[in-house]
Protein backbone atom coordinates (compact mmCIF):
# COMPACT_ATOMS: atom_id res chain seq x y z
CA UNK A 1 0.00 0.00 0.00
CA UNK A 2 2.76 2.43 0.65
CA UNK A 3 4.46 1.87 -2.46
CA UNK A 4 1.09 2.56 -4.21
CA UNK A 5 0.59 5.46 -2.53
CA UNK A 6 4.11 6.79 -3.21
CA UNK A 7 3.41 6.03 -7.33
CA UNK A 8 0.48 8.08 -6.86
CA UNK A 9 1.78 10.44 -5.50
CA UNK A 10 4.49 11.20 -7.97
CA UNK A 11 1.83 10.60 -10.78
CA UNK A 12 -0.32 13.60 -9.59
CA UNK A 13 0.51 16.67 -11.19
CA UNK A 14 1.65 19.06 -9.13
CA UNK A 15 0.36 22.46 -9.08
CA UNK A 16 2.86 25.28 -8.29
CA UNK A 17 1.45 27.37 -5.95
CA UNK A 18 0.84 30.75 -6.85
CA UNK A 19 3.08 33.56 -5.12
CA UNK A 20 1.34 36.99 -3.49
CA UNK A 21 1.96 39.41 -5.98
CA UNK A 22 2.17 42.85 -3.99
CA UNK A 23 2.12 46.24 -5.26
CA UNK A 24 5.84 46.56 -5.96
CA UNK A 25 5.50 43.08 -7.75
CA UNK A 26 2.40 44.32 -9.86
CA UNK A 27 4.26 48.49 -10.07
CA UNK A 28 7.45 46.02 -11.61
CA UNK A 29 5.29 43.97 -14.23
CA UNK A 30 4.07 47.35 -15.46
CA UNK A 31 7.57 48.61 -16.03
CA UNK A 32 8.66 45.48 -17.78
CA UNK A 33 5.53 45.65 -20.37
CA UNK A 34 6.32 49.29 -20.95
CA UNK A 35 9.94 48.36 -21.59
CA UNK A 36 8.90 45.18 -23.94
CA UNK A 37 6.79 47.85 -25.87
CA UNK A 38 9.77 49.93 -27.38
CA UNK A 39 12.03 46.81 -28.93
CA UNK A 40 10.37 47.68 -31.68
CA UNK A 41 9.62 50.85 -33.55
CA UNK A 42 5.64 52.19 -33.91
CA UNK A 43 6.34 51.87 -37.25
CA UNK A 44 7.31 48.16 -37.07
CA UNK A 45 4.42 47.30 -34.87
CA UNK A 46 1.93 48.81 -37.22
CA UNK A 47 3.34 47.01 -39.76
CA UNK A 48 3.33 43.73 -37.84
CA UNK A 49 -0.22 44.14 -37.25
CA UNK A 50 -1.40 44.82 -40.50
CA UNK A 51 0.49 41.81 -41.48
CA UNK A 52 -1.19 40.08 -39.00
CA UNK A 53 -4.76 41.01 -39.39
CA UNK A 54 -4.02 39.87 -43.71
CA UNK A 55 -3.18 36.36 -42.35
CA UNK A 56 -5.61 36.11 -40.17
CA UNK A 57 -8.23 36.77 -42.58
CA UNK A 58 -6.98 34.56 -44.58
CA UNK A 59 -7.16 31.90 -42.32
CA UNK A 60 -10.73 32.48 -41.66
CA UNK A 61 -11.74 32.60 -45.03
CA UNK A 62 -10.14 29.27 -45.88
CA UNK A 63 -11.19 27.48 -42.71
CA UNK A 64 -7.52 27.59 -41.00
CA UNK A 65 -6.23 27.84 -37.96
CA UNK A 66 -3.56 30.99 -37.52
CA UNK A 67 -2.69 30.77 -34.22
CA UNK A 68 -0.84 28.64 -33.68
CA UNK A 69 -0.30 28.08 -37.47
CA UNK A 70 0.40 24.99 -39.42
CA UNK A 71 3.88 25.82 -41.57
CA UNK A 72 2.25 24.13 -44.31
CA UNK A 73 -0.50 27.00 -43.59
CA UNK A 74 1.48 29.74 -43.77
CA UNK A 75 3.40 28.17 -47.57
CA UNK A 76 0.06 27.98 -49.20
CA UNK A 77 -0.14 32.02 -47.86
CA UNK A 78 2.78 32.48 -49.23
CA UNK A 79 1.45 30.91 -52.46
CA UNK A 80 -1.76 33.37 -52.51
CA UNK A 81 0.43 36.31 -52.39
CA UNK A 82 3.14 35.12 -55.12
CA UNK A 83 -0.37 34.64 -57.50
CA UNK A 84 -2.16 38.08 -56.85
CA UNK A 85 -1.79 40.98 -59.46
CA UNK A 86 -2.61 44.75 -59.51
CA UNK A 87 -4.58 46.06 -61.93
CA UNK A 88 -1.87 46.95 -64.22
CA UNK A 89 -1.14 43.12 -64.22
CA UNK A 90 2.10 43.27 -61.67
CA UNK A 91 2.61 41.49 -58.83
CA UNK A 92 0.41 42.89 -55.92
CA UNK A 93 3.38 41.65 -53.39
CA UNK A 94 6.91 41.85 -54.11
CA UNK A 95 9.22 39.49 -52.02
CA UNK A 96 10.34 42.55 -49.43
CA UNK A 97 6.69 42.82 -48.84
CA UNK A 98 5.96 39.27 -48.43
CA UNK A 99 8.76 38.60 -46.13
CA UNK A 100 7.42 41.56 -44.28
CA UNK A 101 3.96 39.69 -43.72
CA UNK A 102 6.13 36.61 -42.66
CA UNK A 103 7.99 38.89 -39.90
CA UNK A 104 4.80 39.71 -38.61
CA UNK A 105 3.34 36.31 -38.56
CA UNK A 106 6.44 35.01 -36.76
CA UNK A 107 6.69 37.70 -34.48
CA UNK A 108 2.81 37.18 -33.36
CA UNK A 109 3.69 33.38 -32.61
CA UNK A 110 7.22 34.15 -30.80
CA UNK A 111 4.89 36.73 -28.54
CA UNK A 112 2.29 34.06 -28.02
CA UNK A 113 4.79 31.58 -27.35
CA UNK A 114 4.72 29.26 -30.26
CA UNK A 115 7.33 27.93 -32.33
CA UNK A 116 7.27 30.41 -35.64
CA UNK A 117 6.21 28.63 -38.46
CA UNK A 118 8.24 31.01 -40.82
CA UNK A 119 11.40 29.81 -39.54
CA UNK A 120 10.03 26.19 -41.49
CA UNK A 121 12.43 24.99 -43.95
CA UNK A 122 9.20 24.51 -46.27
CA UNK A 123 8.56 28.25 -45.46
CA UNK A 124 12.09 29.42 -45.99
CA UNK A 125 12.70 27.41 -49.61
CA UNK A 126 9.03 28.85 -51.18
CA UNK A 127 10.25 32.23 -50.23
CA UNK A 128 13.76 31.70 -51.94
CA UNK A 129 11.96 30.24 -54.84
CA UNK A 130 9.76 32.87 -55.32
CA UNK A 131 12.78 35.51 -54.75
CA UNK A 132 14.85 33.74 -57.48
CA UNK A 133 12.17 33.26 -59.80
CA UNK A 134 11.34 37.29 -59.71
CA UNK A 135 15.09 38.63 -59.49
CA UNK A 136 15.51 41.46 -61.33
CA UNK A 137 17.99 44.60 -61.47
CA UNK A 138 16.50 47.61 -59.31
CA UNK A 139 15.40 51.12 -61.60
CA UNK A 140 17.17 53.57 -59.77
CA UNK A 141 15.89 57.18 -60.46
CA UNK A 142 17.73 60.21 -61.41
CA UNK A 143 18.76 61.72 -58.53
CA UNK A 144 18.06 65.61 -57.76
CA UNK A 145 20.59 68.01 -58.37
CA UNK A 146 20.80 71.16 -56.67
CA UNK A 147 19.35 73.07 -59.07
CA UNK A 148 16.40 71.13 -59.07
CA UNK A 149 16.00 71.60 -55.75
CA UNK A 150 16.17 75.26 -55.77
CA UNK A 151 13.18 74.99 -59.37
CA UNK A 152 11.25 72.71 -56.82
CA UNK A 153 11.26 75.55 -54.10
CA UNK A 154 10.85 78.14 -56.27
CA UNK A 155 8.05 77.25 -57.69
CA UNK A 156 6.02 77.17 -54.47
CA UNK A 157 3.97 79.95 -53.17
CA UNK A 158 5.98 81.74 -50.69
CA UNK A 159 4.21 85.64 -51.49
CA UNK A 160 0.89 84.53 -50.81
CA UNK A 161 -0.96 83.76 -47.24
CA UNK A 162 -1.89 81.23 -46.33
CA UNK A 163 0.37 79.14 -49.10
CA UNK A 164 2.90 80.86 -48.21
CA UNK A 165 3.58 78.99 -44.81
CA UNK A 166 2.81 76.25 -46.30
CA UNK A 167 5.93 76.91 -48.96
CA UNK A 168 8.35 78.35 -46.04
CA UNK A 169 7.71 74.97 -44.41
CA UNK A 170 7.79 72.53 -47.22
CA UNK A 171 10.94 74.26 -48.57
CA UNK A 172 12.33 73.22 -45.15
CA UNK A 173 11.28 69.64 -45.25
CA UNK A 174 13.05 69.48 -48.60
CA UNK A 175 16.28 70.62 -47.81
CA UNK A 176 16.23 68.68 -44.82
CA UNK A 177 16.02 66.14 -46.86
CA UNK A 178 18.21 66.98 -49.44
CA UNK A 179 21.38 69.13 -47.84
CA UNK A 180 21.03 66.79 -44.68
CA UNK A 181 20.12 63.57 -46.31
CA UNK A 182 17.56 63.03 -43.13
CA UNK A 183 14.92 60.22 -43.35
CA UNK A 184 11.06 61.43 -43.29
CA UNK A 185 10.77 59.84 -39.89
CA UNK A 186 14.18 61.88 -38.62
CA UNK A 187 12.78 65.00 -39.98
CA UNK A 188 9.18 64.62 -38.57
CA UNK A 189 10.71 63.39 -34.82
CA UNK A 190 13.28 66.87 -35.15
CA UNK A 191 12.59 69.79 -32.43
CA UNK A 192 13.73 73.26 -32.25
CA UNK A 193 15.65 72.53 -29.07
CA UNK A 194 18.06 70.09 -31.69
CA UNK A 195 18.92 72.50 -33.72
CA UNK A 196 22.39 74.70 -33.00
CA UNK A 197 23.96 77.71 -35.45
CA UNK A 198 27.38 77.44 -36.26
CA UNK A 199 29.86 80.76 -37.64
CA UNK A 200 31.08 78.62 -40.41
CA UNK A 201 28.90 75.83 -40.67
CA UNK A 202 25.75 76.69 -41.13
CA UNK A 203 23.34 74.80 -38.79
CA UNK A 204 24.06 71.87 -36.51
CA UNK A 205 20.99 69.49 -36.65
CA UNK A 206 21.13 66.88 -34.02
CA UNK A 207 19.37 63.63 -35.26
CA UNK A 208 19.24 61.37 -32.15
CA UNK A 209 17.87 58.11 -32.18
CA UNK A 210 16.70 57.44 -35.68
CA UNK A 211 15.89 53.94 -37.46
CA UNK A 212 19.81 53.71 -38.22
CA UNK A 213 20.70 54.07 -34.85
CA UNK A 214 17.81 53.09 -32.27
CA UNK A 215 20.20 53.33 -29.08
CA UNK A 216 21.66 56.87 -30.26
CA UNK A 217 25.17 55.81 -29.91
CA UNK A 218 26.80 57.18 -33.33
CA UNK A 219 27.66 60.71 -33.86
CA UNK A 220 24.07 61.90 -34.47
CA UNK A 221 25.43 65.76 -35.75
CA UNK A 222 24.06 66.75 -39.80
CA UNK A 223 25.79 69.67 -41.31
CA UNK A 224 23.25 72.38 -43.53
CA UNK A 225 25.41 74.20 -44.86
CA UNK A 226 25.44 77.71 -45.90
CA UNK A 227 24.77 78.31 -50.02
CA UNK A 228 25.49 80.87 -52.21
CA UNK A 229 21.90 82.72 -52.05
CA UNK A 230 19.19 83.06 -50.00
CA UNK A 231 17.59 80.89 -52.32
CA UNK A 232 20.15 78.06 -52.53
CA UNK A 233 20.90 78.59 -48.49
CA UNK A 234 19.41 75.82 -46.29
CA UNK A 235 19.96 77.75 -42.73
CA UNK A 236 18.24 80.68 -44.14
CA UNK A 237 14.94 78.10 -45.34
CA UNK A 238 15.56 77.25 -41.20
CA UNK A 239 15.45 81.34 -40.19
CA UNK A 240 12.57 81.52 -42.42
CA UNK A 241 10.17 78.51 -41.35
CA UNK A 242 11.44 79.08 -37.47
CA UNK A 243 10.69 83.12 -37.50
CA UNK A 244 7.18 82.21 -38.93
CA UNK A 245 6.72 79.67 -35.93
CA UNK A 246 7.57 82.40 -33.59
CA UNK A 247 4.75 84.65 -34.96
CA UNK A 248 1.99 81.90 -34.24
CA UNK A 249 2.58 82.13 -30.77
CA UNK A 250 0.85 85.44 -30.88
CA UNK A 251 -2.55 84.76 -28.92
CA UNK A 252 -4.30 87.93 -30.87
CA UNK A 253 -5.80 86.06 -34.37
CA UNK A 254 -5.70 89.28 -36.26
CA UNK A 255 -2.07 90.05 -35.14
CA UNK A 256 -1.13 86.67 -35.90
CA UNK A 257 -2.37 86.61 -39.48
CA UNK A 258 -1.15 90.14 -40.50
CA UNK A 259 2.72 88.90 -39.14
CA UNK A 260 2.70 85.98 -41.41
CA UNK A 261 1.62 87.74 -44.18
CA UNK A 262 4.13 90.22 -44.02
CA UNK A 263 6.92 87.78 -43.11
CA UNK A 264 5.78 85.58 -46.37
CA UNK A 265 5.77 88.59 -48.41
CA UNK A 266 9.57 89.13 -47.66
CA UNK A 267 12.47 87.92 -48.78
CA UNK A 268 15.14 86.65 -46.11
CA UNK A 269 18.48 87.57 -46.22
CA UNK A 270 21.16 84.92 -46.01
CA UNK A 271 22.72 86.94 -42.62
CA UNK A 272 22.52 84.88 -39.61
CA UNK A 273 24.01 86.50 -36.65
CA UNK A 274 25.02 84.72 -33.46
CA UNK A 275 22.05 86.43 -31.99
CA UNK A 276 19.53 84.32 -33.79
CA UNK A 277 19.95 81.39 -31.59
CA UNK A 278 18.48 83.30 -28.89
CA UNK A 279 15.96 84.64 -30.69
CA UNK A 280 15.16 80.42 -31.81
CA UNK A 281 14.67 79.78 -28.54
CA UNK A 282 13.01 82.99 -27.39
CA UNK A 283 10.15 83.38 -30.62
CA UNK A 284 8.91 79.05 -30.34
CA UNK A 285 9.01 77.16 -27.56
CA UNK A 286 12.11 74.84 -27.96
CA UNK A 287 9.93 71.19 -27.37
CA UNK A 288 8.29 71.95 -30.74
CA UNK A 289 8.07 69.97 -33.71
CA UNK A 290 10.16 71.17 -36.43
CA UNK A 291 8.49 70.57 -39.39
CA UNK A 292 4.82 70.53 -37.68
CA UNK A 293 1.70 70.51 -39.94
CA UNK A 294 -0.28 73.63 -40.70
CA UNK A 295 -4.11 73.18 -39.75
CA UNK A 296 -6.31 75.47 -41.64
CA UNK A 297 -9.77 75.51 -44.03
CA UNK A 298 -10.24 74.06 -47.18
CA UNK A 299 -10.35 75.50 -50.41
CA UNK A 300 -11.33 74.31 -54.44
CA UNK A 301 -6.93 73.12 -54.36
CA UNK A 302 -6.95 71.32 -51.13
CA UNK A 303 -6.27 71.81 -47.71
CA UNK A 304 -4.25 75.40 -46.49
CA UNK A 305 -2.68 76.16 -43.56
CA UNK A 306 -4.94 79.24 -41.64
CA UNK A 307 -3.33 78.45 -38.71
CA UNK A 308 -0.16 77.52 -37.08
CA UNK A 309 -0.60 77.36 -33.24
CA UNK A 310 0.57 74.43 -31.06
CA UNK A 311 -2.29 71.57 -31.25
Amino acid sequence: MAAQARLAALSAPTVPPEPEVDDELRELEDISRSLEGHTLSAATRRAYATAWRAFDDFCAGHGLEALPAHPETVRWYVAWMSTQLDDDGLPRFSVATIRQRLAGIGERHLRGGYLDPTAHRGVVDLVRGLAKLRATRPRRKRPLLLDDVVRIIAAMEHDTYPGGVSATRDALAVWLGFAGALRRSEAAALTLNRLELHAVDGVHVHVGASKADPENALPDVVVLPFGSSPASCPPCAVHRWIALLGLARHDDARMRRRGLCSSCSRTASRSMSAGSSTRWRSSAAPTWPLVRPCSGRRTATGRTPGSMRAA
